[in-house]
């Protein structure tokens, strides 16, 4: 509390000396107060600390706002440092003056308005301008109260010696910091006394003629330099149809020359046609992109497109150990037999051979037959003892959907009893092999019904091409809806839909989740692939599942496969 002019003077009364670690204590405040206005008018004035402050800042006003609440935050936390350190010092009076009071004041009415002036205005140049001069005002008040309590210290401290040189360069501190301050708040960033003969006087309507162009000079400008763009598209458009052109006739050449080549020389060539056509089909992507918003560029980019997908299909997919198949989709007969050989299980193929017989034995039973029945004789050593002898109806109707190098279809259909059996299987690749028997062999349908529409629909037409208008007994695909995309999924469950009729037996596995394996590409948990062929009309059949898993003799086939039974797909 203010006491009037005789606590001045019983503050200023010199006392006795002090320790050496008192005395250090007293000039904590001024030297802080000091350092904090001088820092405070560099942070805002100096062009490169304001430059970078506002950057991390934001912008200006907000620099400005960091430093008006950092410069009042350690205002009051010296003065309450230097109470802290001396409020056991009985000469120390906690007593203020009219004109530290004003100080507090000012200092923190400077800071508050830069505050306030900082969240409602924009970060226009005459803000910052006055924001800048409310701190710079704050910066003075608190050098001034800096100066009056390095005076104080010195009287309570004794060091009346040196008292005049202080008071001497605090004086010119306190007027170098004012004229930085005065100089520097004028609008135009420049003292308000400089003058420069030297710098010619430009008129308003010379200076305004000579910076400002004409509207048709900028138009222009303007158009020269889109064609300038356009140009450069074409050309570059223009270049990457070139290079996927190129790269395509490559891949296609090496394609054509791996065909009759040695197994090994074919898989380098189709190695190198798949590099090829990777290239071209990357210099077809930057074609596209070059080529927007311009008719040529764009005409050069679905050429290279165009180049590229030819490569692709050319390669068909080829990796670089020249597998076919390896990215997903179809595969040759090569990738079959390089990677899995002919892959036979005994036990599936038993399956799939009992199915055949249990509907070929209704179908005897509805026509007054008996079935199927294994030879017996009392000669036990007899050569024929347990040979199946075929009824007199053998007429099932078969479909594999992914069926290889036919290494099933081919076991239904080949015994001389099982002839009149209608056998076929979808394989996009053709595959030679069994497949070219005229007469008397599984019929492949080399098609890839995800290129065609509606899958459904269109294994309809394949079925009444290959059986008039009857339907498919049985249908089984083992381990091959995993090389489809994922999003194709229920496409293919609907092909299988298609070819089925009420009572159709489906007995399908796939890869499960994390199954390794060449070219997989769609791997689902099994209760997923139960879902999706759920959702066409095919529903599981536990007891036949657990049957046919028991034969099974191969670990993934034994682990994912099941059987299904066709309830209609609306």
């Amino acid at each position: 509390m203010y006491r009037g002019k005789a606590d001045e003077e019983l503050l200023l009364q010199p006392t006795k000396r002090e320790t050496s670690r008192t005395s250090r204590r007293r000039f904590l405040l001024p030297a802080g107060m000091l350092s904090s206005s001088a820092a405070l008018i560099v942070c805002v004035w100096l062009e490169p600390l304001a430059t970078a402050g506002a950057a991390w800042a934001g912008t200006q006003s907000g620099w400005c706002a960091l430093l008006a609440a950092l410069g009042l935050s350690s205002y009051c936390g010296m003065y309450q440092l230097q109470q802290f350190v001396l409020r056991s010092d009985s000469d120390y009076m906690q007593l203020s003056s009219l004109s530290t009071y004003c100080t507090h004041v000012l200092v923190l009415g400077m800071t508050l308005s830069a505050l306030l002036q900082a969240s409602m205005c924009t970060d226009c140049s005459d803000n910052l301008t006055s924001m800048r001069a409310l701190l710079t005002v704050a910066a003075l008040a608190m050098a001034a109260a800096g100066c009056k309590e390095l005076f104080s210290a010195m009287v309570a401290t004794g060091c009346t010696r040196i008292r005049t040189r202080i008071t001497g360069i605090l004086l010119a501190y306190s007027i170098l910091l004012v004229l930085v301050g005065v100089c520097r708040a004028t609008p135009s960033g420049r003292p308000l006394m400089q003058t420069d003969s030297s710098v010619p006087q430009v008129e308003a309507s010379e200076l305004t003629a000579a910076a400002v162009p004409s509207a048709s000079d900028v138009k222009g400008k303007i158009q020269d330099h889109k064609a300038q763009l356009q140009a450069r598209k074409v050309a570059i458009a223009k270049k990457m149809a070139t290079e996927a052109k190129q790269a395509a006739t490559k891949a296609a050449k090496d394609v054509e020359h791996a065909e009759g080549a040695a197994p090994g020389k074919a898989k380098a060539l189709a190695r190198k046609a798949f590099d090829a056509a990777k290239v071209a089909k990357v210099a077809a992507a930057k074609g596209a992109v070059a080529a927007k918003g311009s008719k040529p560029a764009n005409m050069a980019a679905a050429d290279a497109a165009a180049a590229g997908q030819s490569a692709m299909d050319a390669t068909a997919g080829s990796d670089a150990r020249g597998f076919v198949g390896a990215q997903g989709g179809a595969w040759t007969a090569l990738t079959h037999l390089s990677v899995y050989g002919f892959n036979v299980d005994w036990g599936l193929m038993e399956s799939l051979e009992d199915a055949c017989r249990e509907i070929e034995n209704a179908n005897n039973a509805r026509a007054g037959h008996t079935g199927w029945k294994q030879y017996s004789n009392s000669d036990k050593s007899h050569p024929l003892l347990g040979m199946w002898v075929p009824p007199k109806i053998v007429d099932a109707k078969v479909l594999e959907v992914g069926c290889g190098v036919g290494v099933y279809v081919d076991a239904l259909k080949k015994e001389n009893a099982k002839r009149k059996r209608k056998v076929f299987c979808i394989e996009p690749n053709k595959m030679g092999g069994t497949f070219d028997r005229k007469s008397g062999g599984p019929i492949q349908i080399a098609t890839n019904f995800l290129e065609h529409g509606d899958t459904y629909e269109y294994a309809k037409t394949i079925r009444e091409q290959a059986l008039g208008k009857d339907y498919f007994d049985l249908i089984y695909s083992i381990e091959v809806f995993e090389h489809l995309p994922l999003i194709r999924h229920v496409d293919a469950a609907r092909f299988l839909a298609g070819s089925a009729k009420v009572g159709t037996k489906l007995i399908f596995g796939a890869a499960s989740k994390r199954q390794q394996g060449t070219g997989h590409i769609g791997n689902r948990p099994t209760q997923e692939w139960e879902g999706i062929l759920q959702r066409v009309g095919f529903f599981k059949n536990a007891s036949e599942t657990i049957r046919v898993r028991h034969q099974i003799q191969e670990y993934n086939h034994k682990k994912n496969t099941q059987v299904y039974i066709f309830r209609g797909f609306a």
